[in-house]
């Protein structure tokens, strides 16, 4: 009975600092780690649905798990596996790379809450409404990927009051970059032909495998192309059917990443990046540990009061 009874109670410690989180209290040490997306009209909330959301911000990440710092007694602290994040979206239509830094309510909105996880969904419209497209691609592309993960955080640090927990959660943050989106050979986009935007997206896409080492060593950057087969489109956008196919590896990826069992070390591991969206089971579950904190969130649908 008594362990039962302590379950009970750090049930009700979760809950109680839950919610000190969805009402703004987040910088405790007590919070559940988070990841945001920053993206353009393909990663928009409209179109990020999927049976892994529950209560609207709280994306599943099961068989995986991130940890939980839980008070106990008020002496000590015990953590505590949860297989689910926060997740918080940024996107909106026609987002460039700059675009975004300078959106400060976005860099506000993030730096309140620095993420476990940053999805960048971006490069789609630098290639149709920027000078990307123009001149070296290739160059130009790897510039902008550079000045926006250099930037970001320097610009988001200016808005926020707490510093010293900002500096130690940056330290921890992992950034997802993904393909740029295939708008299809029949798309309209203005500015640009759909032959042009296929080629400068290619070019992009070599940028993108060619600098993965790079920017995991100094920014702890992974890169992630989903592969839809036979993907539907309307106009520049996928059809809901193959869009829940291309958020699900992308959630399937973010979860590997931000896994305490299964992240990968400092230093660079081609073989682990290749098989980012590969299906392979969660290392906590291979080696038979399951905790406290999953079984109550892991068996049931995520509620909190």
């Amino acid at each position: 009975q008594q362990p039962q009874q302590q379950q009970q109670q750090q049930q009700t410690a979760a809950t109680a600092a839950l919610s000190k989180v969805h009402n703004g209290d987040y910088f405790t040490s007590q919070s559940v780690p988070s990841i945001f997306i920053i993206g353009d009209s393909w990663t928009t909330e409209k179109r990020t649905n999927s049976d892994r959301i529950k209560d609207k911000t709280n994306l599943v990440i099961r068989p995986h798990h991130v940890k939980f710092r839980l008070a106990n007694d008020g002496m000590h602290r015990a953590d505590q596996p949860f297989e689910f994040v926060f997740l918080k979206n940024l996107s909106r239509g026609g987002l460039t790379f700059q675009k975004a830094l300078n959106d400060q309510r976005a860099l506000t909105r993030w730096a309140v809450d620095v993420p476990a996880l940053s999805i960048v969904h971006l490069g789609g419209c630098d290639i149709a409404y920027t000078d990307i497209s123009r001149g070296n691609v290739k160059k130009n592309f790897r510039d902008a990927v550079d000045n926006f993960l250099t930037q970001w955080p320097i610009l988001a640090k200016e808005h926020t009051q707490n510093i010293r927990e900002f500096n130690r959660r940056i330290k921890k943050h992992k950034w997802l970059l993904c393909n740029v989106p295939d708008w299809g050979a029949n798309s309209e986009i203005e500015n640009i032909s759909a032959k042009e935007y296929r080629v400068a997206r290619n070019k992009a896409h070599n940028v993108l495998k060619r600098n993965q080492k790079r920017w995991f060593e100094s920014h702890k950057a992974f890169i992630c192309f989903p592969l839809i087969s036979s993907p539907e489109r309307i106009n520049i956008h996928l059809t809901p059917v193959s869009q829940a196919d291309f958020i699900e590896q992308l959630f399937k990826a973010s979860s590997k990443i931000i896994c305490e069992s299964c992240q990968t070390s400092d230093t660079y591991d081609k073989q682990w990046h290749r098989d980012l969206l590969i299906d392979t089971p969660c290392k906590r579950t291979t080696h038979g540990h399951s905790g406290p904190g999953a079984g109550h969130l892991g068996k049931s649908n995520i509620v909190i009061q």
